[in-house]
């Protein structure tokens, strides 16, 4: 009963008394969650999993963002009601002094606003008390109170200046400014890839960040994302702890190690390369704030006064350099190629995080851990892991499905043909592909069907008239840099980093006669298609 009058009394101010349950409930199983793995791990002898405690902080701040606004509510409320039944007493006061107490009806309207009101604003105050008011305000975070502060770097000076490590400019790595972007990529490792040379890796422990100041971070940009009214899903990502390198043509894995971590840390390290955070010391702000990230330090080290150094991905037994510190999220990209030899690329919404309001490649995004727990443990070759979450990217954001069989997608096979970090993302690794799929252009068209989730990222296909001519090199090479023209060509629309690199990557291996051969082989292949 007591529950029920709850209920009504909240539905009253909007505000619903099951989803205050539901939401409380909710951050109660994540704070068991945490503290129980928080036990095993101290008597594992390992650290806290701070990643967890980060998320909980989260879970924390959108509970108190939303009982804040329903005890504002109460509140108003309660006001309210108290100058009703105050209003409502002077005027009984003035009828008593005109006639006597005993001439004054209980019915008349002074009276009845005055019990009206002193009921209200009583209901009221018990009404915040039962959305726990004072635990709301006593366990509001110090982000809510705006001890935390961030700001974008301006200008591409600061990453420009960046070094790279001894091994990676023995590779032939080199760093290339891109008009939406910063990587770092090496011909070499590229040509390699086509040639189909093995990359084996294994499974790690669950990447834990070293450094404080991610968690600041992180909370400051999950708080933003939040204030945003932004939906943020936690996912588990799988992070690269590899150098891909090359010795005399041939790749040379270094640690060959992939980890667990998760979109929280991706948004408050790859995603917040430049991102300049300061935390003060109230929030008036009167004292000047206290650097707590320099929007670099995750993923270089400072080698001089003014320079910075690019940290491997792991740690290089030729290097004094420590590590990234970075989520390091694996990211895929392909391009996309018909049966008929037509390509199309996709065009990003403006809500699009990575390449908003941008052409991109057909398919891109993030590998699962999802895709990793599905292969066995030991040794596996990378591609193994990259090509079935490349596969799964282009169907999501393509919307690709087999003409006449809307419960099979179509079948794509994809060849691997770059590989770089995105300094404007912390050095996040990203592997390039390029694709062939089973289908005409027009039947693709007629076959497309996002699902609701990608049509907030994607804005449709953009194809084109030129085609890949496989028939030669140089009618490949020839078609390709027609079809690059065109590409560039299409008006009022930036071209992202991911499909700049990309093109860079395919100029790279059509420029030898065997990694050229290579592609015009695969594209021209009538082999069977995986699943088929």
């Amino acid at each position: 009963m007591r529950s029920w009058v709850r209920d009504k009394l909240l539905g009253v101010l909007g505000v619903h008394g099951r989803e205050f349950d539901r939401d409380r409930t909710h951050l109660g199983v994540w704070k068991l969650r945490v503290a129980e793995l928080e036990r095993q791990q101290r008597e594992a002898g390992k650290p806290k999993s701070a990643i967890l405690r980060g998320l909980l902080t989260a879970q924390e701040e959108r509970f108190v963002l939303k009982r804040q606004r329903e005890v504002f509510y109460a509140n108003v409320l309660g006001i309210i009601g108290a100058m009703i039944s105050v209003i409502g007493f002077v005027y009984l006061m003035i009828d008593v002094s005109r006639t006597s107490a005993a001439a004054v009806s209980i019915w008349s309207a002074p009276s009845i606003a005055t019990v009206a009101g002193a009921i209200l604003a009583l209901t009221s105050l018990l009404l915040a008390y039962a959305i726990h008011a004072k635990s709301v305000r006593d366990a509001m975070p110090n982000l809510v109170r705006r001890k935390l502060e961030g700001h974008q770097i301006q200008g591409r000076e600061e990453f420009l200046s960046i070094s790279l490590p001894h091994d990676y400019i023995q590779s032939e790595y080199v760093l290339r400014q891109f008009t939406n972007g910063i990587a770092v990529w090496s011909p070499s490792v590229c040509r390699a890839l086509v040639a189909g040379q093995d990359i084996k890796v294994k499974k790690g422990k669950k990447f834990e960040p070293t450094e404080s100041a991610t968690y600041k971070v992180m909370k400051l940009r999950v708080h933003e994302k939040i204030i945003q009214g932004a939906s943020i899903r936690n996912e588990d990502k799988c992070r690269l702890a590899a150098d891909i390198l090359t010795a005399e043509g041939n790749l040379v894995v270094v640690q060959g190690i992939v980890q667990e971590t998760d979109y929280y840390a991706l948004l408050a390290t790859d995603y917040s390369s430049g991102f300049v955070v300061h935390e003060f010391e109230d929030e008036m702000r009167e004292v000047a704030g206290v650097l707590v990230y320099d929007g670099f330090s995750l993923f270089t080290t400072r080698t001089a006064e003014s320079c910075r150094e690019l940290r491997p991905l792991s740690n290089l037994v030729s290097s004094s350099l420590p590590a990234s510190a970075s989520a390091n999220v694996i990211g895929v990209s392909a391009i996309l190629i018909t049966s008929d030899m037509h390509v199309f690329l996709t065009r990003q919404r403006v809500e699009s995080v990575a390449s908003g309001g941008m052409l991109a490649p057909s398919g891109s995004g993030s590998v699962d851990w999802l895709d990793a727990e599905k292969l066995p443990a030991g040794e596996f070759p990378l591609m193994n892991l990259l090509m079935p979450a490349m596969r799964r990217e282009i169907l999501e954001e393509a919307g690709l499905l087999q003409a006449g069989r809307p419960e099979k997608p179509m079948d794509i096979a994809l060849m691997p043909v770059g590989f770089a970090r995105l300094l404007h993302h912390a050095g996040k690794p990203e592997f390039f592909f390029m694709g062939r799929i089973n289908a005409g252009y027009d039947e693709i068209q007629k076959s497309r069907a996002w699902t609701s989730e990608e049509r907030l990222f994607t804005n449709g296909c953009v194809g084109f008239n030129q085609q890949l001519d496989p028939r030669s090199m140089v009618a490949l090479r020839a078609s390709w840099r027609a079809l690059i023209s065109e590409i560039r060509a299409v008006p009022e629309v930036k071209i992202s980093c991911p499909l700049d690199i990309q093109i860079l990557c395919v100029d790279a291996v059509l420029e030898t006669d065997e990694t050229a051969r290579l592609l015009m082989n695969f594209l021209r292949s009538e082999a069977e298609f995986p699943g088929s």
